[in-house]
């Protein structure tokens, strides 16, 4: 009698089926709150890094990188910048930012709570469906997921945590494969480069609270 071999099953099958919602732009969550690598800001309400580097309390117009104590100052001055444009006077006290790397995305939002003394989180995800879904929080509040999905359970923890998650709330969205191309999960076109000509090299996008 032949014995039964098991069946192999390919990463692409354990794909799960998401449902397109259509087409959409970063202003869909951000407005036009958004900066990009060179930190000089789509709305032109805001000023840039060139113009405004001596208020930020850098020592030139060099643009840091995420990873870079003066990256905080940037990023924090942005966001004061953003709530005093929009006309709201609580000032902000949490910051939630939300990533695909450890080595950078996390960093930054690490920074900018030393710097602020803000209360806070930040989410690190590269879905990795041949997985089990699972998430883990460090002590620094960075929450790491393996599925885009956890978004929900990351919310979900943030409100048992206490956080408020209202207008003294700022939320930074990394764009390169997480507000664009999530890791993992829909960032194929960039790793093929088909998306190149498309798509920022990098920046972030602030959103009003959850």
């Amino acid at each position: 009698m032949p014995s039964a071999q098991p069946a192999s099953v390919s990463v692409d099958k354990l794909i799960p089926e998401y449902q397109n919602f259509g087409r959409a732009h970063l202003a869909d969550i951000c407005e036009n709150w958004v900066v990009y690598r060179n930190l000089e800001p789509v709305d032109k309400r805001l000023p840039g890094l060139k113009s405004s580097y001596y208020d930020m309390e850098l020592r030139n117009e060099l643009i840091p990188r995420k990873q870079d104590q003066d990256y905080a100052k940037v990023a924090t001055w942005f966001l004061r910048q953003m709530q005093r444009l929009r006309g709201v006077k609580t000032p902000v006290s949490e910051v939630l930012f939300i990533g695909d790397t450890l080595f950078n995305d996390s960093q930054a939002y690490k920074n900018i709570r030393k710097y602020t003394n803000w209360q806070g989180s930040c989410f690190i995800c590269s879905e990795r469906v041949e997985q089990a879904p699972e998430y883990s929080v460090d002590d620094a509040n960075v929450f790491t997921a393996n599925r885009w999905s956890a978004l929900a359970d990351w919310v979900r923890w943030l409100r048992a945590e206490g956080l408020h998650l209202d207008e003294r709330t700022a939320v930074i969205i990394d764009i390169d494969k997480t507000a664009l191309g999530a890791k993992g999960r829909n960032d194929k076109g960039h790793r093929s480069g088909t998306a190149e000509r498309h798509l920022p090299d990098d920046g972030c996008c602030a959103g009003r609270g959850i």
